[in-house]
């Protein structure tokens, strides 16, 4: 079993194996929490074969009908993976992988009063997911110093992209995470998320992040 197959598994089994401290304090529990997230994500499947380990941000919201401990989430992510050196090497130039995640879903979280706990969430996406070929390039064109009240014409260093190809396809997510509070209200989590996108290849992406939840 490869490596970026055991860090997912080792992941889960320690946050679901996780016990909840003893109480602390009374939390003041809400009815909305939002949440901003970061951290580096795995790449599975036949996507594993063109995008190596990349990173990604995140933000979103949970709502919480009356003192359910099942909440409603929506979720923003947006990811960027590397080319791998395999594929680089078959279309002869570099590139790189990136992917849009717009989710909703279930949570599961008990109204626990210790300083950790955990939650679970399931549901479903939409994911857009582009791969773009790159080389070497510049941008020519009227260049404006900050701080200056002057331009010149002039070209600056960068990347063009030669070739790219995208899709746009539902998916499936589950994620586990352990929390741990900062107040009374807030809380630091630890997260591990599955993403199985439905499409002709196999697409799935493991992000890893800690995140802050008001």
């Amino acid at each position: 079993m490869k490596l970026k197959q055991i860090i997912p598994v080792i992941v889960v089994v320690g946050l679901l194996s996780a016990a909840p401290a003893d109480a602390q304090f009374t939390k003041d529990w809400k009815s909305w929490y939002g949440h901003v997230e970061g951290g580096f994500s795995l790449t599975q499947g036949d996507i594993a074969d063109l995008a190596d380990e990349g990173w990604t941000l995140g933000g979103g919201a949970t709502y919480y009908p009356s003192d359910w401990p099942v909440g409603i989430s929506m979720g923003i992510a947006y990811s960027d993976y590397d080319m791998t050196s395999e594929a680089k090497d078959y279309f002869e130039s570099n590139g790189d992988v990136s992917s849009w995640e717009f989710t909703g879903g279930v949570t599961w979280s008990p109204r626990l009063d210790g300083a950790v706990g955990f939650y679970m969430n399931g549901g479903v996406g939409v994911y857009y997911t582009e791969a773009r070929l790159t080389e070497p390039g510049a941008w020519c064109g009227p260049i404006c110093p900050p701080y200056s009240w002057w331009c010149y014409p002039g070209c600056l260093p960068g990347t063009v992209v030669t070739d790219s190809q995208s899709t746009t396809d539902f998916g499936l997510n589950l994620a586990a995470a352990i929390t741990f509070s900062v107040g009374m209200d807030s809380m630091i989590y630890v997260q591990a998320q599955y993403n199985s996108v439905q499409s002709d290849a196999t697409l799935e992406f493991i992000p890893l992040v800690v995140g802050y939840r008001w």
